[in-house]
């Protein structure tokens, strides 16, 4: 139904680790990170994913930079509030994963 991108500004090589060790990759289609050789740089980040491929339909996340971030690219933000308590308010706020569905239901 969605396709799941994981975008990072974590560099590349670390991530890439980190889901092959941690058996993660699989749970992903695109992993979308920072190149080693660059200063991470969320909004580029992120405009540079949606040259390649598209605008999110929502990000999902509890960065309080993140999501301000994607508020100027107009990018829908869910605010992920089990993990830790941010500043930010997204356009929904949730705190289980069940709330997480019950946006993507109805908002498909």
């Amino acid at each position: 139904k969605y396709t799941l991108a994981l975008i990072t500004t974590a560099p590349e090589p670390s991530v890439n680790g980190m889901l092959e060790k941690f058996p993660l990759l699989k749970f992903f289609d695109i992993v979308f990170a920072s190149p080693i050789e660059r200063e991470p740089n969320k909004k580029i980040l992120f405009e540079e994913f949606m040259e390649k491929y598209e605008k999110p339909l929502y990000y999902i996340g509890d960065g309080d930079k993140t999501m301000e971030t994607c508020k100027v690219l107009n990018i829908k933000t869910i605010a992920v509030k089990w993990i830790r308590k941010s500043n930010f308010k997204g356009d929904f706020s949730i705190n289980t994963v069940d709330e997480l569905n019950e946006i993507l239901n109805q908002n498909s």
